[in-house]
């Protein structure tokens, strides 16, 4: 249904409702609504989720919209009827999920339209296009009806221009998206770890012909859950961006110290959100340090440790579900849960690079081949993390002496301030 349709519908319904005609000329102004249209045909919306929708983004299209409004039935919009939030700076009204419903479903109660599976249980709501922000008000934050209904900013984007717009790091999406400079050539890994690597690219490469053509649907899900595990810098979370690199794929480093919550229940909304919004995206999702969310359950002593194994059993499921590319990080193999372990289709240990490796990795990180490559890479057991860390400062003090010449003191002095980090010597 185009915008001005839908827009048109709205005002008719809202009339009913108040018992007086409300106009509005915003529908004069929607010149081009060809992205909107796009929109709902992509995601195959249906005519209610396309007034609710609508709903949502009206104070986007013009602030002012639901002010004109209130003004048209007399200032019955604003408490004590609760339709609308009242936004203490601008005094622009923004619509609540009771107004929407009101606006969607005009003859039905607000039970029916709570329950019904075009609303919160919905398309609009699962795949995280809209959202429901609690308030503060103590009211406000026991009733799904007087919360704040919001358009993703993700979608916003297609929504009226067509583009898409990369999620931001915030509360309401615990990730960053993650990428690198760096290419598949320059991915140096032990000979079976690589191999490894590869196999799950393909796999994602091959799944639906593997799934569909070679009978593998009735008894594989979709997706691919992997672990990854060794000492930190000994490339993980690079590898994690080159396959996202090669395969096409968005990478997202998911920051645990905004999924993991002390209080109860917490942990499982901020993941659930999470995966909410990943949810048909054809993401790689990446729990870099995942012990602290995915280690060993314990035996239940109190509440907390009743709700923690929940919270365990709850994201099993979640990333069971996804249909992407699921990546956990750990330092050690042995910190993940068992249940965990059993779920993975693989587990590809990432070893402090062998002698071989490490010249190549020092040789890719110098500019110039330097004579004493070798030496260092045979005398010295460092992750490819730690090259990198001294290959930095090993440069600047050749560009303190103004000479383009790395010098291998400067070499053995960066070590020595990497090992002395890690609790060694030289």
């Amino acid at each position: 249904m185009p915008l001005p349709a839908l827009l048109a519908h709205l005002l008719t319904n809202l009339s009913q409702h108040f018992g007086v005609e409300i106009k509005s000329h915003l529908s004069e102004k929607i010149t081009d609504n060809s992205h909107f249209n796009q929109f709902v045909e992509t995601h195959q919306l249906s005519d209610k989720e396309q007034l609710l929708l609508t709903v949502a983004v009206l104070p986007y299209l013009d602030p002012s919209f639901f002010n004109e409004l209130n003004e048209q039935v007399g200032g019955s919009l604003v408490k004590p009827s609760l339709l609308f939030y009242q936004e203490p700076t601008t005094g622009v009204l923004l619509p609540l999920l009771q107004v929407a419903l009101l606006i969607v479903y005009p003859d039905a109660g607000w039970q029916y339209a709570l329950k019904t599976t075009e609303t919160i249980a919905g398309k609009l709501f699962k795949t995280g296009i809209l959202n429901l922000q609690t308030l503060s008000n103590n009211e406000q934050k026991n009733n799904p009806l007087l919360q704040l209904l919001e358009v993703d900013s993700h979608y916003f984007a297609q929504l009226f221009n067509g583009q898409t717009v990369d999620y931001q790091l915030s509360s309401q999406f615990p990730a960053r998206k993650i990428s690198t400079v760096l290419t598949w050539d320059h991915l140096i890994l032990e000979p079976d770890t690589r191999e490894q690597v590869d196999d799950i690219v393909d796999w994602h490469r091959h799944q639906k012909e593997l799934l569909k053509n070679w009978g593998l649907g009735s008894i594989v899900k979709p997706g691919y859950r992997v672990l990854f595990y060794g000492p930190s810098g000994t490339g993980k979370t690079l590898t994690a961006s080159l396959m996202g690199q090669r395969l096409g794929l968005d990478v997202y480093r998911v920051d645990l110290s905004l999924v993991i919550s002390k209080y109860i229940g917490e942990t499982e909304k901020n993941l659930s959100q999470l995966f909410a919004k990943a949810e048909n995206k054809d993401w790689i999702l990446f729990f870099d340090e995942a012990d602290a969310l995915f280690g060993s359950r314990t035996g239940v002593r109190d509440a907390h440790d009743r709700y923690a194994n929940q919270e365990v059993s709850y994201l099993l499921q979640r990333i069971e579900e996804f249909e992407g590319i699921v990546i956990l990080a750990s330092n050690l193999k042995h910190n993940i849960d068992k249940a965990f372990a059993r779920r993975f289709q693989a587990m590809v240990e990432f070893r402090i690079p062998k002698v071989a490796e490490r010249e190549r990795l020092w040789r890719q990180a110098l500019v110039k081949a330097y004579d004493f490559i070798p030496e260092i890479a045979r005398k010295y057991e460092v992750t490819g993390g730690t090259i990198v860390n001294v290959v930095q400062y090993a440069t600047l003090k050749a560009r303190q002496r103004e000479n383009r010449d790395i010098l291998l003191t400067d070499i053995q002095r960066g070590i020595a301030r990497e090992l002395w980090k890690e609790g060694k010597t030289p």
